[in-house]
């Protein structure tokens, strides 16, 4: 699988989006926090530099009408900018500048500012925030603070702040994927479960218990409830189509008999022979149904009988071939085994093997048209012997391909055809015997590839 499909099937998990969303969810809420604290921190820290420049402004005008203007320049405030003139004939009387600066409002003969706290910017660019008031004498004394010190306390405190931020997203990435993991614990084992089942129609798997009475404690409960009630009622169906079938064999295999009699008696009319004809034909047919289903209860019982020697796959796969040369000649359609590796080894029952095997190619070129092709091959491939068998018929629809190894199931296109709708799943129950498993991969119109996969 490539990067983008890995990362596509990523984004499709419930678990990432569920935890992208909150993080989504919780980044909003820290950026709407962080506004609002920035802005309240601006509000406070510049309502406390106010403060100071208000301070000033007294101070020095303290200092002013207690010394006068000999005493403004004998001890000014080295950080603050002092200016004090006199409105009524338009005079400069004092102006000082901090060391470094530039005036912010160099305006000679000036009219008196309203009193409180206004913004200058000085030709450098630096803001000041100046203070203005009236002396007794009707001057206008202006002091003024830069706002490097408003903007230096406000960046330490967005630095806290960012610093703040980043730890609780990183806290809250942590915790996300932590809560969000154990949250997806029990849907990952209910959907592990139903895959299981999907795939090897094993009613017997269940889903963890877990403790507590949470919601999704209780549907894994109600789930293996549903699972158990399934069961039991599987198994009595083929409990009950098993006693069937074995009641029934005694009475055909008697009824075949007496029609093989019959048949032998040449008083009987030539509409009776194929009457009697008939009924022969169609116990045999019924007698291998049966037959076909009480294998298929021992091999799901685990109680098929096997015969396990070292089994060549490639001896196995000429063998099968050979057989179905003839049937395959008279429906048209290619019959090719591909060359298989000397070596090539299981240990099975070759009695059984060659039967999932004969089922599967019989299969196949039952369904193939004529002027197609079906060829089997086997290798070896991670620990496995697979043993693949691929056809050009029509193929096998998506909804159809997880139900092909069940028994008695025939799909829509298959009730054309003639059979019993036991052959695959008496392929499934041979391989699952040997410690195997079988898989279809099919597409309409691309036709089907069966793999039989044993342990190597």
């Amino acid at each position: 699988m490539t990067v983008g499909g890995r990362l596509r099937r990523l984004w499709g998990t419930f678990g990432v989006r569920l935890n992208l969303w909150y993080l989504l969810l919780f980044a909003g809420a820290l950026a709407a926090g962080a506004t609002v604290a920035d802005v309240a921190m601006r509000s406070s820290v510049g309502a406390e530099h106010r403060a100071r420049v208000q301070a000033a402004l007294t101070e020095t005008r303290i200092r002013y009408e207690t010394v006068g203007l000999g005493g403004m320049g004998a001890r000014p405030l080295d950080h603050a900018y002092v200016r004090l003139s006199d409105p009524a004939e338009g005079r400069l009387l004092f102006e000082h500048v901090p060391e470094g600066q530039i005036a912010p409002s160099p305006r000679a003969g000036a009219a008196p500012a309203e009193p409180g706290v206004r913004e200058l910017v000085s030709p450098t660019g630096v803001t000041w925030s100046i203070a203005t008031t009236t002396t007794v004498a009707g001057r206008v004394l202006e002091v003024g603070l830069d706002d490097h010190a408003l903007d230096a306390v406000l960046g330490r405190l967005r630095s806290a702040y960012l610093i703040v931020l980043g730890t609780a997203m990183a806290i809250a990435v942590a915790g996300g994927i932590l809560v969000t993991w154990r949250g997806r614990r029990p849907l990952v084992a209910l959907r592990d479960t139903t895959e299981r089942i999907v795939e090897s129609g094993d009613l017997s798997q269940r889903v963890p218990a877990r403790a507590g009475a949470t919601e999704l404690a209780q549907l894994g409960a109600l789930f293996n409830t549903l699972l158990e009630k399934n069961q039991r009622l599987v198994g009595g169906m083929r409990e009950a189509l098993d006693a069937v079938a074995h009641d029934l064999r005694t009475p055909l295999t008697r009824l075949r008999t007496r029609a093989e009699l019959a048949l032998a008696d040449p008083a009987v009319s030539e509409a009776g022979q194929e009457a009697l004809a008939d009924c022969v034909e169609e116990s045999d047919r019924v007698l291998t149904m049966l037959a076909s289903l009480m294998d298929l209860a021992e091999a799901e019982a685990g109680a098929m009988r096997l015969a396990p020697v070292a089994v060549d796959v490639g001896g196995l796969v000429a063998e099968v071939v050979d057989l179905y040369e003839l049937v395959a000649a008279e429906v048209g359609v290619g019959l090719v085994a591909e060359e298989v590796a000397g070596g090539l080894v299981v240990s099975g029952d070759r009695v059984r093997l060659r039967q999932a095997l004969a089922n599967v190619v019989d299969n196949a070129l039952k369904y193939t048209p004529a002027g197609g092709e079906v060829r089997v091959a086997a290798a070896a491939e991670a620990g496995e012997v697979v043993i693949r068998v691929t056809d050009t018929g029509p193929g096998i629809p998506a909804d159809e391909q997880a139900r092909v190894f069940e028994r008695l199931y025939r799909g829509d296109r298959a009730r054309s055809k003639q059979g019993l709708g036991l052959g695959l799943a008496m392929v499934r129950a041979i391989v699952v015997a040997h410690g195997g498993r079988v898989a279809v991969a099919s597409a309409p119109g691309e036709g089907a590839r069966f793999e039989l996969r044993l342990p190597g």
